[in-house]
């Protein structure tokens, strides 16, 4: 491994330092240099002599690659007191850093790279997760049939009560219908009747009938579902069986059109997290003679990029129809018929971890990579600054203040070959508004017991 520095650079800045107090053995008037920025970018890599030759002629390099850029500037409080020491009058103009951010240690300074290691080992989560969504993504069917024929039964069942409640909502029109007809009869029986008994007479059928249709109708609404059960209903058919089967449709079409060729092919995943923090801190510093107390505003900013590839090879052998449907896809396809085991996979990576473990047949796998890219930033901006003497001897106003800040940056990167597969399975978080209603209407109608067998077992995860 080689170690290259492409940039040290530091930058300057001056600033007045003075003292006047009466007494000339310890005035001073001066003008002091100080650092104002600095950066340091340096990489660790391994040297692949005749690297294009290889490419060209389709070999693989894969090695590991270690970078770190840092980038810190400050600007300092500057002051202007004056105060006295018993009789002695003073005045001090000078610069501080009190309360600010010191910049941070380089740690790829050779081809050491433990000290980085351990920096970015922190973010195992990020780096496993990319790893497992590169390995399931190594992969060519087009649908996992297995699993669509164990939902068939549910399926089946789903579409037979949807023929049922077309049946019905037909015969409630016709019924309807029928009820008008009857009462138009009745009513116009009434209407014609000639002499009080035929009226009489009339006037009690209709009644009677109107009165028949009010009960019928109360015994219809004491049975009648709940206008939120029945939206709960619709909307997780429409998730778990209308979307489903579509795509089933689909991926089945697709599945007959394609080609499996032999060649190279790259899968890919990766995750991403970010975070935002602000806090006020008061610090406090005292030398004997003078005492200082700041406060100030720390903003933080902190994102993890891990991304992960597999170079893997269609062989030539490949039993296309079984590879295609995903026939030989069967603990996955066991998974994915668990109840409610899509709900597992909003959380957990559980249903990647097992695609990443069992390939597909035909496929093998000629090298594999995981990045990581790290970026961290602080900046610090004093929002109040006093001094005054840590001694009742000692005296001090402030007459101008400029409140100093701080800015750094953190850019690490991290490229390892051939990273082991994962063994367990981590925490993945994959929630959108959808779910979270998907979640509050399955518990509903797990609830009350009516919940439809198609969406406990459904391969719908988006």
């Amino acid at each position: 491994m080689r170690f290259r520095n492409f940039s040290g650079n530091t930058t300057s800045k001056t600033y007045r330092e003075r003292w006047w107090s009466n007494q000339p053995q310890y005035d001073y008037d001066r003008s002091a240099l100080v650092t104002r920025s600095t950066s340091s970018d340096g990489m660790v890599d391994v040297v692949t002599p005749k690297f294009l030759t290889i490419r060209n002629n389709g070999g693989i390099v894969c090695s590991p690659m270690y970078r770190e850029t840092l980038y810190h500037d400050i600007d300092h409080t500057i002051f202007a007191a004056e105060g006295n020491q018993g009789a002695w009058p003073i005045k001090w103009d000078d610069h501080l850093t009190y309360g600010l951010t010191e910049p941070v240690a380089r740690t790829l300074q050779s081809t050491d790279i433990s000290a980085l290691d351990a920096r970015l080992n922190q973010f195992s989560r990020e780096t496993d997760l990319a790893i497992t969504r590169a390995h399931a993504n190594v992969d060519v069917s087009e649908m996992m049939l297995l699993a669509s024929l164990g939902e068939l039964p549910e399926t089946l069942n789903w579409m037979k009560n949807l023929i049922i409640r077309a049946i019905r909502v037909t015969r409630a029109f016709q019924s309807k219908a029928e009820r008008a007809k009857i009462l138009r009869t009745l009513l116009y029986s009434m209407e014609e009747a000639d002499g009080k008994k035929a009226i009489r007479h009339a006037t009690r059928r209709y009644e009677g009938f109107v009165q028949l249709l009010k009960s019928r109708a109360e015994r219809a609404t004491k049975r009648k579902s709940s206008v939120v059960d029945d939206f709960s209903n619709l909307w997780l058919e429409y998730r778990y069986a209308i979307r489903p089967l579509i795509s089933d449709m689909q991926n089945a079409c697709n599945a007959l059109n394609a080609i499996i060729e032999s060649k190279r092919a790259t899968a890919r995943g990766h995750e991403y997290t970010s975070g935002k923090r602000e806090e006020y801190v008061n610090r406090v510093f005292d030398n004997g003679v003078t005492h200082f107390e700041t406060r100030t505003k720390i903003s933080e900013e902190e994102s993890i990029r891990a991304r992960a590839g597999v170079l893997f090879e269609i062989e030539e052998r490949v039993v296309s129809l079984l590879t295609i449907f995903g026939l030989d896809q069967p603990i996955e396809s066991m998974y994915e018929l668990i109840p409610f085991s899509f709900i597992l996979d909003w959380f957990f990576s559980i249903g990647d971890l097992l695609q990443s473990w069992f390939k597909s047949s035909g496929l093998s796998v000629l090298t594999s990579w995981v990045s990581l890219d790290y970026v961290y930033t602080r900046t610090e901006k004093l929002t109040s600054f006093t001094l005054r003497g840590a001694t009742s001897s000692w005296v001090f106003n402030l007459k101008e203040v400029t409140l100093g800040s701080s800015h750094q940056t953190v850019h690490c990167k991290r490229r390892l070959p051939n990273p082991a597969i994962p063994l367990l399975p981590r925490c993945d978080v994959k929630l959108s508004l959808a779910k979270i209603i998907d979640l509050g209407m399955i518990g509903r109608a797990l609830t009350g017991g009516n919940l439809t067998e198609v969406t406990k077992r459904s391969l719908q995860h988006a």
